[in-house]
């Protein structure tokens, strides 16, 4: 791929490289830097990466995207963020695959989880669609079951998994999006899909058609949010609805049943 195709999406500060270049891959730790990939030196929180340009242009690495010049003599580009940056060229890289599928993210503090796998099961009994679903305890492409070390992979790891998720017939993907990874910059390029201002109606209605109980009432609350910043991320909550539903005496909703 084209240097400038992988730059096309970014807003490039400075460019020090021929856009005509040929990229063999996209690398952002130097350890596994292959001959001819455009290295991302990412500013993290434990290390700086660009102390590791030395060792990315030793390894064959044909360009650097970073925050400042190196001091190596080898093309380069300067972007304002290269945590915004890896996630920009990733998903060029892969073809953005998360615009070919129905994007479902799921965040807050508790909850993530049990919500992510009661989306899977509803999406795949209710429309018989294959799902991908990324999260804390593994990453599934339907039931293939795939190891994860965290709740959302590096940005570049997550398109990647997103290409094989498209590539095996995956027209859903449900994950679990951590603050952490928001403020890290790693769901960037992702379109999420949100289903908001549901009536009361189609609340109770989805309740009693997926657990087979009866509901009493359904309350919805509106809680006008403030702007908000989450260190460099930046998200403004407003008109924000919660949705209380009350069942009717000795009715209960046993989550770990099968839904059907």
């Amino acid at each position: 791929m084209k240097l400038k195709e992988l730059l096309a999406p970014l807003d490039v500060l400075e460019l020090h490289a021929d856009p005509e270049l040929d990229i063999t891959g996209i690398s952002y730790d130097s350890r596994t830097t292959k001959p001819g990939e455009l290295f991302v030196a990412v500013t993290g929180f434990a290390a700086d990466g660009h102390k590791f340009i030395p060792k990315a242009v030793e390894r064959g690495a044909a360009a650097i995207l970073c925050e400042r010049a190196p001091e190596a003599d080898i093309p380069y580009v300067v972007a304002g963020s290269t945590r915004r940056a890896l996630a920009l060229v990733s998903a060029a890289w892969f073809g953005h695959p998360a615009d070919k599928m129905t994007m479902l993210g799921v965040t807050g503090t508790n909850g993530k989880t049990t919500i992510t796998y009661l989306l899977k099961t509803v999406l795949e009994k209710t429309l018989g669609a294959k799902v991908g679903l990324i999260g804390t305890i593994q990453n599934m492409i339907g039931d293939t079951v795939i190891h994860t070390e965290r709740t959302t992979p590096e940005s570049f790891e997550l398109q990647k998994l997103f290409a094989e998720m498209y590539a095996a017939g995956c027209t859903h993907v449900i994950m679990e999006v951590s603050s952490h990874a928001l403020v890290l910059h790693r769901a960037d390029q992702i379109a999420f899909r949100v289903v908001k201002d549901a009536t009361k109606k189609e609340v109770k209605d989805a309740v009693e058609l997926l657990f087979k109980v009866q509901v009493e009432s359904v309350q919805v609350i509106n809680l006008k949010g403030k702007q908000k910043r989450f260190g460099r991320f930046e998200g403004r909550r407003s008109d924000v609805r919660k949705a209380y539903v009350c069942l009717k005496p000795g009715q209960d909703i046993n989550f770990a049943q099968e839904v059907k």
